[in-house]
Parts: C-alpha cells; sequence; structure tokens
C-alpha cells in the first residue's frame, strides 16, 4: 500500500480583477469622492472647504465657458475673413471682366487689326528711280 503524496495549487485572480469593468469617468471623480470619504471616515466636510471646493468648481466651469467662448469668437472671425475675401475676388473678377469688355470696344473702334497688303508699285515709277540716280 503505498500512499503518493498529491499537492494542489490553487490560483486566484485578484479581487479588482473580478470585478465587472466601469466606465472611466475622469480622475477628477475618482478625487472628489476620495476627498469624501476620508472627510466622512473622520467627521463632516467643514464648511470652509466645501465653500473653497464651490469656488475652484466655478472658477473651472467660468474658464471652460470664457474658452468655449473665445472659440467661437475666433470661428466666427474666419468666417467673416473667408466672406470678405470671396467678396473681393467676386468684385475683382466682375471689375476683371468690365475691363475685358472696354479693351474690346476701342478695339472695335479702332478697326481691324489686320495690316493690310499695299498696292503694287508701278514699274514705271521704279523705273524712272534708277534712271535719275
Amino acid at each position: 500500500n503505498d500512499i503518493m503524496p498529491l499537492l494542489v495549487f490553487f490560483f486566484f485572480q485578484a479581487e479588482d480583477g473580478i470585478r465587472d469593468a466601469q466606465e472611466s469617468r475622469g480622475l477628477g471623480d475618482v478625487y472628489k469622492r476620495q476627498s469624501l470619504n476620508q472627510h466622512n471616515m473622520i467627521e463632516e466636510i467643514p464648511p470652509e472647504i466645501l465653500a473653497k471646493e464651490e469656488a475652484e468648481r466655478r472658477l473651472r466651469e467660468e474658464k471652460r465657458q470664457k474658452e468655449k467662448e473665445e472659440q467661437m469668437r475666433k470661428l466666427e472671425q474666419d468666417r467673416l475673413a473667408e466672406e470678405k475675401r470671396r467678396e473681393e475676388e467676386r468684385v475683382r473678377r466682375i471689375e476683371e471682366e468690365k475691363r475685358k469688355k472696354k479693351l474690346e470696344e476701342e478695339w472695335k473702334k479702332l478697326g481691324s487689326d489686320v495690316i493690310q497688303p499695299l498696292p503694287p508699285v508701278p514699274p514705271s515709277f521704279v523705273l524712272s528711280l534708277i534712271h535719275i540716280s
């Protein structure tokens, strides 16, 4: 009767790995929750701390709002600048067309730009020139 020793090892996943994944809400929520939990364990949160945190929250919100308004102003300025550029380009094209039409009318008034051939020189004239010299 031989008895064989049997060793069995069990490995369990850590507690954090067993939990279901939660969508992250950002570090701000974690820190706020920790702050509140730490204060609640010891005592109620003093009103000065609550007021300070509320003031900081308001300042962050005001800063975000100002940044958003500045971004909207910048977008509006860019849009207006593009609109102005397009209008200037349109006016330039119209002026160019007017200038071309005026130039064509002036050419029509001057007549044909084709050089007309000169009539032939009579042979008697050529001979008389030779004779004179």
